[in-house]
């Protein structure tokens, strides 16, 4: 039924938003947490521009902007790897950092025990501070399952949703079929100011690290939503 609307929807000429249709038991030390925060996982700090990012890329200026302001780090090998698809967990981290929110939770820092106890997150991932960060501020929940699926790779739909919490953008319910779908309020609402990469077609569309960016440095830089 959903890719039915968006396939009509997708031929009509109205707007462009009407064509769319943590784990308990966990305690690391000071030191261990702020390490995490800057070198664990899948991004390390790159000092320079990444190797495969060149100027003709599409979303070189979003991300050359989101290194610079010290988003995401790229990888040990100085990689950003744009073109890959972007995890649950590689999506919270580059979320918490821009919208800042790391700051209003330092006890995520030290000791990230007072989260949702996800049934499927490890506990020692280099990204539990960041979920702890992220489902203590109401930016993320997890599924009805109890699962959080840190590695499964996240559609435009529900990123536009966390984005849209992180960041306390306003959302507004239309009397229309469309409002069956729950991620239309907050399609419209990155649409309204511009957010929405071209690259982007449909929903369930699975969101690659470059279109992060891209959605990430239209936030900021266009909104002034980073705060100095």
């Amino acid at each position: 039924y959903i890719f039915y609307l968006m396939f009509n929807s997708m031929q009509s000429r109205r707007p462009f938003h009407s064509r769319w249709l943590l784990a308990g038991g966990f305690a690391v030390v000071s030191l261990f947490a702020l390490t995490v925060l800057h070198t664990a996982g899948p991004v390390t700090a790159s000092l320079g521009s990444f190797t495969d990012v060149h100027e003709s890329h599409t979303n070189f200026t979003a991300i050359e902007f989101v290194r610079i302001h010290g988003i995401v780090h790229g990888y040990q090998d100085g990689t950003f790897r744009p073109d890959t698809l972007i995890t649950r967990a590689e999506f919270t981290k580059m979320l918490v950092t821009a919208s800042q929110q790391i700051e209003q939770n330092d006890i995520c820092l030290t000791s990230p025990v007072d989260i949702a106890d996800y049934s499927d997150v490890a506990v020692y991932g280099w990204y539990m501070p960041y979920l702890c960060i992220a489902t203590r501020a109401g930016i993320v929940s997890g599924y009805r399952d109890g699962s959080f699926k840190p590695a499964q790779n996240i559609a435009m739909s529900e990123a536009a949703k966390i984005t849209v919490t992180a960041f306390g953008f306003p959302i507004s319910m239309e009397s229309s079929g469309t409002e069956t779908l729950w991620f239309m309020p907050y399609m419209r609402a990155l649409e309204s100011i511009n957010a929405i990469p071209p690259s982007i077609i449909y929903p369930q569309q699975l969101l690659k690290r470059s279109e992060l960016a891209e959605i990430l440095y239209r936030i900021i830089s266009e909104n002034g939503s980073l705060r100095s």
